[in-house]
């Protein structure tokens, strides 16, 4: 259950994106709170995946501000949001095909000048180390051209552990999955949360956000229409805040 005395790990204050002359995103106010799973719902285009495309730094916003841990902070790139803590994590993950797992798990980590010196053995411990925090089975010598979608996920994720992320974003993650791999996805995100992480979990998957999530944010048109903890909201309620009318209504139409 989550604290609802702490302080948010982020806040966000009236954060807006223009695109040209449009507005995608207008004046969203948003607290994320550390320990919990946090759904954003929304039609396509709604402003959801761009309202989290702004937290991880793929765009800067128009206007608005971004506090973590209560101090103001600039997230202007997606390597200032890994040095601030916060990964995003995509729906197909970016990688370095011909590079080892291991390889890829510190690639961005390392100091200026890694490379002219490798340590190789103890690399490969700390991504097996990695892996077993997991709970995943994956041979971290071998190259990441091969691996499945799911495979590179858990990649993604224990890079996010090895930058110690605070905010874990998953845009629609289990859209290329198995159910017995998004099970695993879930086990996995469900125990970063336990261990104080917040996570930011995309998808258009009514089930999957009931199974998963802690609270839920509806995004319209680029509006933040409403936050809830999703117990006290029913398929029929969360629907309606999308479309902007009763599902009936749309079904007729």
């Amino acid at each position: 259950m989550i604290d609802t005395t702490a302080a948010p790990l982020i806040s966000a204050r009236g954060i807006g994106k223009t695109f040209a002359t449009v507005d995608v995103l207008r004046d969203v106010d948003l607290d994320l709170m550390p320990g919990e799973i946090h759904a954003l719902l929304g039609e396509n285009g709604a402003g959801k995946s761009t309202f989290a495309k702004i937290l991880a730094g793929v765009h800067r916003p128009t206007r608005g501000t971004i506090a973590l841990n209560g101090q103001h902070v600039e997230v202007s790139s997606p390597i200032a949001a890994q040095k601030l803590g916060i990964t995003l994590i995509h729906q197909e993950p970016i990688s370095f095909p011909d590079l080892s797992v291991a390889e890829n798990l510190v690639i961005g980590a390392a100091e200026d000048g890694w490379f002219s010196r490798v340590p190789w053995a103890e690399m490969t411990r700390e991504a097996n180390r990695l892996m077993d925090l997991l709970g995943v089975r994956i041979d971290v010598t071998r190259p990441m051209r091969g691996l499945s979608i799911a495979d590179q996920q858990m990649v993604e994720i224990a890079r996010a552990l090895a930058s110690n992320s605070r905010l874990i974003i998953m845009d629609e993650p289990t859209a290329p999955l198995t159910p017995r791999e998004v099970e695993t996805l879930f086990t996995i995100a469900r125990k970063l949360r336990d261990e104080g992480r917040t996570i930011i979990f995309i998808s258009h998957r009514l089930e999957e956000v009931r199974a998963l999530c802690d609270r839920v944010t509806i995004f319209r048109d680029g509006n933040k229409i409403a936050t809830e903890t999703i117990g006290n909201l029913s398929d029929a309620d969360i629907i309606r805040l999308m479309i902007g009318r009763p599902l009936k209504e749309y079904m007729h139409r």
